[in-house]
Order: C-alpha cells, then structure tokens, then sequence
C-alpha cells in the first residue's frame, strides 16, 4: 500500500505527453514510455499493439497499450 501511496502522480509526465509521440511505433525491448520499461510485445490488434511492460516506480509487471495514430489523433 506505501508504494502505491508513494507513487501517486508517478503517471503524470506519460499523461501530458500526446499519445501520438508513441502511436504506430514498434517498440524495442529497454525503451522507455514514461515509468514503463517494454520487455516484449505481447501482441497486435486492430485497436493497438500490447507490450509486457516494467512499472519502474511500483517494480511490477504491466500490460501497455500503445494506440495506432489513427485512434491517438482522436480525444474521444
């Protein structure tokens, strides 16, 4: 529970960034998407590819998202 309390706003930088910076973009193993470190992708749809992902401020395993910029351009 510290750790969650410790990490609150931990997000913000990925949050002000535009999704487009990161949309369409195959990631490499290492690189960097605000606190998340990509392990591998996991997968690819119509919506977005997922990747196995590091929290490095929880120091946890998460899925990541990334949209197409198709659907990152769009607010809604």
């Amino acid at each position: 529970m510290e750790s969650l309390l410790d990490a609150r706003g931990a997000g913000d930088e990925l949050l002000e960034r535009p999704a487009i910076r990161y949309a369409a973009q195959t990631l490499q193993p290492g690189a960097m998407i605000g606190q998340y470190r990509i392990v591998q992708r996991i997968g690819a749809g119509g919506i977005g590819e997922v990747y196995r992902a590091t929290d490095t401020r929880l120091r946890r395993v998460v899925a990541l998202k990334v949209l197409p910029s198709i659907y990152a351009q769009v607010p809604e």
